[in-house]
């Protein structure tokens, strides 16, 4: 059984945010409001463990071969997050998909509770699933249809569109802003097989 610290799950919960940004010791413990020394000593501990690695830049950066504290901080994030809409939308897509096979990432400025619209990017295995999935999902929002922007791409697409950091696309979009709302251990899995798979 792993023991999780405070300032392990807030390192995680601020990693999490942004996964693309690159962290100083320092620039962490600044954001996250505490001393210096506590988070250096969780930091090298967490580098040791292999959950976060020093890039050549000597920056901290989530290391994918483990995803357990990556998985935990995005699933308190969503715990605190909130949105009644999004609440319902979830619920929704819970109760008429399931939540097994597939992940919902709310990504853009709904993340940040700014605007109406909400933009939604859901990763699926393959795409002989896509058009079924779509109904059910125009089934589930209702009266959402509106003001909720979909997108639909397979996990082949998103590994295609994260091998390509410097183009703008959904994936290198929400890797630097974005909750996820379902499926927190099949959207690790994908980031861990991608780094894995470089």
């Amino acid at each position: 059984m792993k023991v999780i610290k405070k300032n392990e799950i807030l390192i995680f919960k601020e990693i999490t945010k942004n996964l693309s940004k690159k962290w100083t010791i320092n620039s962490l413990s600044t954001k996250l409001g505490l001393k210096y020394r506590p988070i250096y000593s969780v930091a090298i501990d967490l580098i040791n463990r292999k959950y976060i690695k020093k890039n050549e830049n000597n920056l901290l950066e989530p290391k994918y071969f483990d995803t357990f504290f990556l998985q935990i901080g995005e699933k308190i994030r969503l715990l605190e997050f909130n949105n009644k809409d999004i609440k319902i939308i979830k619920e929704r897509f819970e109760k008429n998909i399931g939540n097994s096979y597939y992940s919902t990432i709310l990504f853009g400025s709904s993340v940040a509770k700014k605007g109406k619209d909400i933009d939604l990017l859901f990763i699926i295995p393959n795409s002989s699933d896509s058009s079924k999935f779509e109904e059910k999902i125009n089934k589930s929002l209702g009266s959402f249809e509106n003001i909720v922007d979909v997108n639909i791409i397979t996990e082949e697409s998103a590994y295609e569109m994260l091998n390509r950091p410097n183009q703008t696309n959904v994936m290198n979009e929400i890797m630097k802003n974005h909750l996820v709302l379902i499926g927190v251990e099949n959207f690790y899995n994908i980031l861990k097989k991608w780094k894995n798979d470089k």
